[in-house]
Order: C-alpha cells, then sequence, then structure tokens
C-alpha cells in the first residue's frame, strides 16, 4: 500500500517562497498559496516608472513555475494560520492541512495610520504600483502648471523611484520632488557619506529634501507635516515602512509589543516549530536587511530545514552570506556599498542590470526552453533599447568612467 505523502503548504510565492518550492521534493504534497499569479523583481521596479522596464519584465509566471516543480499552486491571500490545528486558511474559504508550514508571504507597506495615506498615496511596492505611477507622471508633469510629486520614505526604494523620475522628467520645467524622511536623514540606515554624495549628484535639480519631517496627513492635493508645514501635491508615492502581514499576529507568532516574527537560527517559529519563516517576515537572532537576496537565502535554507525535519532529520542552522548592495539613482550614478565602502559610478547600472538578468534566468529556468528564450531576447532586448543605447549615443557616458570614484566617510 502507498504511503501517503507528507503534507507541506508553503505561504507566499515571492523571493523566499519560490525559491524554497522550486527546491522541494515532489516525494512531499506541496501547496503553495499566493494571491498573485506571478512573481515580480522587485529590486527592479523602479525602472518601470522611468518605462525603461515593463511590468513583464520583471514577472515571471509563478503558477507554472510552481506546477513544473510537481507542487499545486492556489491563487489566494492567506486569511489565518491555526497553529494548533496544522491548518492555513484562505480568503476564498478553503482549508489547507499541513505537516510542515512554511510562511514566506512578504510584508505590506506600514501607512503607520497617518490620515489619508491610504486613499491619496500609491504605493510604491509592486511592478503594477509602479505602472500606476509612471501612468499619472505621464499625465500630471506635461500638464499641471506646477507639477509637484511627494515621495514619502527616503530608504533605498524611495531614492531609487527618485533616480527614475529624474531620468523621466527632469527636463520638464515645472517638475518639483518633494523628498520626505521622518528620519535625520536619507538612507537612514545607510552610511552617512552615502546620503551625502546622493543630495549632491541632486543638487541644481528641482529635488527638495524634508528631513526629520513625520507625515501628519496626506490629503488630494497636499501633504501636511507634523510641523504644520504643507506640501503641494499632485502626486504623492508611499515609500515608507514595512508592515508584517496581519495573520502573523492573530496566529500568535509574534510576541506582545514585538513587530516582526521571531524564529531560531533554523528560521523555525520559536512558538510552533513545525511552522519555518523566511523573507521579510523573519526575524532573526541576528537582524537581517529586508533585501531581496536575504529573502533567497533563507528561502533555499528553509526548504532544506522543512524536509529535515519532516524526516527527523538534523536542521541546518542559517548562516547569511553578506552581500553587497547596488542602488541606482536613475541615469545620474549607481553605488555598490559594501559595510562602510562606497563606489560609485555611472558604470555600475551594468552590473545592476547583470544581476537582474541573473537573476531572471535562475528563476525561470524550470519553464519550458522556448519561454526561457523568450524572456531572455526580451529583457535583453529592452534593456539595450533601453539602458545600453541611451548611454552610448549620450555625452555623458564618455565621462562615465572618469565619474567613478570611492566615496570615504563615517558610517554615522
Amino acid at each position: 500500500m502507498a504511503r501517503e505523502r507528507r503534507r507541506i503548504v508553503v505561504a507566499g510565492a515571492g523571493f523566499a517562497g519560490l525559491t524554497a518550492a522550486m527546491a522541494m521534493s515532489r516525494r512531499y504534497e506541496v501547496t503553495v498559496i499566493d494571491p498573485a499569479g506571478h512573481f515580480e523583481w522587485t529590486p527592479n521596479i523602479h525602472e518601470v516608472l522611468s518605462r525603461v522596464k515593463t511590468e513583464g519584465d520583471v514577472s515571471l509566471d509563478s503558477r507554472l513555475l510552481v506546477e513544473r516543480a510537481g507542487h499545486r499552486f492556489v491563487q489566494a491571500a492567506v486569511e489565518a494560520v491555526d497553529a494548533g490545528k496544522r491548518e492555513v486558511l484562505t480568503d476564498g474559504g478553503e482549508r489547507f492541512r499541513y505537516d510542515a508550514c512554511l510562511l514566506a508571504p512578504g510584508a505590506d507597506r506600514d501607512r503607520k495610520g497617518i490620515t489619508g495615506a491610504a486613499t491619496h498615496a500609491i504605493d510604491f511596492r509592486g511592478a503594477a504600483d509602479a505602472t500606476r505611477i509612471a501612468d499619472r507622471l505621464d499625465e500630471v508633469v506635461p500638464t499641471d502648471r506646477a507639477a509637484p510629486v511627494v515621495i514619502i520614505g527616503a530608504g533605498v526604494s524611495g531614492i531609487e523611484a527618485l533616480g527614475e523620475i529624474l531620468r523621466r522628467h527632469r527636463d520638464d520645467p515645472d517638475l518639483a520632488i518633494h523628498v520626505v524622511e521622518k528620519e535625520s536623514r536619507i538612507l537612514p540606515d545607510l552610511p552617512a557619506a552615502l546620503a551625502e554624495d546622493v543630495r549632491l549628484r541632486c543638487a541644481g535639480l528641482p529635488v527638495y529634501w524634508h528631513t526629520g519631517a513625520g507625515v501628519k496627513r496626506v490629503g488630494r492635493r497636499a501633504v501636511t507635516l507634523d510641523s504644520g508645514e504643507s506640501i503641494a501635491s499632485s502626486l504623492t508615492l508611499w515609500s515608507a515602512g514595512l508592515a508584517p502581514r496581519p495573520f502573523f499576529r492573530q496566529a500568535g507568532l509574534v510576541p506582545d509589543g514585538g513587530r516582526w516574527v521571531p524564529v531560531s537560527q533554523t528560521l523555525q517559529s520559536v512558538v510552533a516549530p513545525e511552522i519555518f519563516v523566511a523573507g521579510d517576515s523573519a526575524e532573526l537572532p541576528s537582524p537581517l536587511r529586508k533585501q531581496a537576496y536575504n529573502a533567497i537565502d533563507t528561502g533555499a535554507y528553509a526548504a532544506w530545514n522543512v524536509q529535515h525535519f519532516l524526516r527527523g532529520r538534523p536542521l541546518k542552522d542559517f548562516r547569511p552570506s553578506p552581500k553587497p548592495l547596488l542602488i541606482s539613482l536613475g541615469d545620474l550614478d549607481t553605488y555598490l556599498v559594501a559595510g562602510d565602502r562606497i563606489l560609485a559610478s555611472p558604470m555600475l547600472a551594468a552590473g545592476k542590470e547583470a544581476v537582474y538578468q541573473f537573476y531572471m534566468s535562475r528563476f525561470s529556468l524550470g519553464l519550458p526552453a522556448a519561454r526561457i528564450a523568450a524572456g531572455l531576447l526580451r529583457r535583453s532586448g529592452n534593456s539595450i533599447r533601453s539602458l545600453v543605447l541611451p548611454e552610448v549615443l549620450s555625452c555623458a557616458s564618455l565621462d562615465a568612467v572618469r565619474g567613478s570614484r570611492i566615496i570615504r566617510g563615517s558610517a554615522d
């Protein structure tokens, strides 16, 4: 008599969840649950703002990838997790029993309950958001007599959004971009020298900085700061803060007063060892940056540990692999940050593009060969047309190598 397969539920098909699902054996009954039918390479969605890339360029068919790995894909959102019954409940009312569960749903933008933020600000989190913002920019900038754009949040995503808006619209005479950051400086968790250089690169451009400035209210045509200052806005982008999905707290996986889901070094929940957590929502003993590459690494470890847990074998402690961070400022500059060391050069844009092409090809390996080839040709063609040729034909590209420099400064 055939032995019943052990059941694994993977909640989320982003960096961590998809990496894990594609590495899991067909000997298990694996169900992957995600509200979207596609995977997005979000480190490059800022380029959708400038039309350098399209939604299709940064997306893959996650359903097809999961199914070709021999698993089941369910397009739904996770509504609740019952650790006692070992069940996952979706917003469609379906219940999925599990012997082990991997929770990797990513995170939401955190509007912190600010009045009007949900109504009048557009989240900058996914490719569809970027397309919506790009469409609004193309409507607003050429037609408004004054076209103020407000970016709330000056972390990496906010600064990369700024760079792409400047790439496409900086020659529009009525454009003004206001960058609002509640901390005392932009890029607050990265070296101060980097923040200083970004501001220097934007000198003389229509960019206005508001640091140490909390947001009190977001209206249809203005953003009001805690100080009482009002900033006119034709378009407001929300790129500030992240929050875990609500079901984590409902399931009792987040302690009172906590923010993220505490896990052991093996990525197991500290309250339910059959539940593993990977990606943005996992809070390891030593915190990690909420970065795509870390999510991919935790997904790979989680796949190993979930399967070994079900077979009663020893688990592996997660050991992060330090990786440099590439940050784009549109066509103005690109930064390579490794600890407190910073290299700046327009030529580094090719490195960021290579990382994108590598990972999109790597995730595509589970697709049919024709799809892999078509996707690679489309992405490469768009990159050559929108990135390489404009640089080659630009006089500025002749100074790119001379524009390379090492930035030194304090980490604070």
